[in-house]
């Protein structure tokens, strides 16, 4: 069996985000005290860079064309 991801909330996604643009920390620094990787933090700061508010849409890491997308295959 594989391991499975942990699932984060947009709101704690939008925290760590706004967490390391406000706090002058480094990356590593914040991704370590919120008990991330540094490669989640880095996406999740790409992520809100490149869609704002509309960055974290649902469950997963899909964007509401995938969501809309899935819906259709099933």
């Amino acid at each position: 069996m594989g391991k499975s991801q942990p699932t984060y909330t947009r709101e704690f996604k939008q925290q760590a985000v706004a967490l390391f643009e406000t706090s002058g920390k480094s990356k590593t620094q914040i991704a370590r005290g919120l008990g991330i990787s540094d490669s989640a933090l880095s996406k999740w700061c790409k992520e809100f860079g490149e869609q704002g508010e509309k960055a974290f849409p649902g469950k997963g890491h899909q964007i509401p064309i995938e969501e809309e997308n899935k819906k259709v295959e099933t």
